[in-house]
């Protein structure tokens, strides 16, 4: 849970862990905050702002090097 309405991201390659025998081609994230699927740099900070508080509904959309797609969902709560 974050009180604030911004939040700074990080992804580390070293920490992306597949079972897939392809290696990650992109990872891309949408922050549910109005922009969509915005595609990430692993060791680049991600800054992200949302315009009110409440649930956040990430998702993450990794693709892999043979074109396969897998598209997972997590949880973020922004609060006053």
């Amino acid at each position: 849970m974050y009180d604030d309405l911004s939040h700074t991201f990080r992804f580390q390659s070293q920490f992306y862990i597949t079972n897939q025998s392809n290696t990650i081609a992109s990872v891309q994230v949408d922050f549910d905050n109005g922009q969509g699927l915005q595609t990430v740099t692993s060791g680049v900070n991600q800054i992200v702002s949302w315009p009110s508080y409440g649930k956040k509904i990430i998702t993450t959309r990794i693709t892999y090097t043979n074109a396969t797609v897998k598209p997972k969902h997590g949880k973020s709560y922004c609060s006053t």
